[in-house]
């Protein structure tokens, strides 16, 4: 081999290492690349799924909790309804739970109807008309704290921050106020509707931790308890309508 086949033999190396080089310092920028790329679909799909989670428990609780959107709208923009008599809803017989009429409607009294007297004609008397002061009106019955307190002892909690730490986020103050007794009443109609007088029947019926604690989980499975119920009445409806609404036979 002369010296110029020697020459270009380096030469030819010396490319090929530098072109090897370029292209190796190539493929790492692009595998690079493409490893960013894929961290951040799959944060992106990370939080697509959150928020599908989120979406569905929001579905969840507007199609079982009647009061979803009240209770948003009291605790984000502080609204808060005025409740007239005539809003409140018809009394619902619920045999389970001790409820009472009026209570289906989130802890709202019941209102008893007034009758008016019969109208007749005036009585006649010889003593003189004394006049006679107007009778002060009979106090508003109070809620009775030991009557929910016992409620929530039912549902398995020691204490009223104990309830609200755990059903309630950010409102663990201790005090027996509306928002807890609603929240309690609230679980106490869900589980009437599903024909359970305790929490503790309800967990051994489903396969759940029996500690008669009415916790997270518990609520799931009533919601979705709930769901399905609910479904299967617009099922069976849905057959009881299209049994009555087929082609009639002629001369039928």
């Amino acid at each position: 081999m002369t010296v110029r086949e020697m020459v270009l033999f380096a030469i030819l190396v010396g490319l090929g290492i530098h072109s090897f080089r370029q292209e190796h310092a190539w493929t790492r920028r692009r595998l690079a690349f493409l490893r960013a790329r894929q961290r951040s679909a799959a944060g992106e799909v990370r939080r697509l799924r959150q928020h599908q989670r989120n979406l569905r428990a929001e579905e969840v609780a507007l199609d079982s909790d009647c009061y979803y959107v009240e209770r948003m709208a009291r605790e984000q923009l502080g609204w808060r309804p005025i409740m007239q008599p005539s809003l409140v809803p018809s009394p619902v017989d619920l045999p389970t739970l001790g409820l009472e009429p009026g209570e289906l409607a989130m802890g709202l009294p019941s209102l008893a109807p007034a009758i008016p007297a019969p109208a007749g004609p005036p009585a006649t008397s010889s003593a003189p008309a004394t006049t006679r002061a107007p009778a002060p009106p009979a106090p508003a019955p109070q809620r009775q704290p030991d009557r929910d307190r016992r409620l929530l002892a039912a549902l398995g909690y020691t204490s009223v921050k104990h309830f609200q730490g755990k059903m309630m986020r950010g409102r663990a103050t201790g005090a027996l106020d509306a928002a807890t007794r609603r929240r309690a009443r609230e679980i106490r109609v869900r589980l009437a509707r599903l024909g359970y007088a305790s929490v503790r029947e309800f967990q051994q019926r489903h396969r759940l931790k029996a500690d008669g604690i009415y916790g997270k989980r518990t609520e799931q499975r009533v919601l979705a308890e709930l769901r399905r119920q609910r479904h299967q009445r617009a099922r069976a409806s849905g057959v009881v309508a299209e049994s009555n609404g087929g082609p009639r036979q002629p001369g039928g």
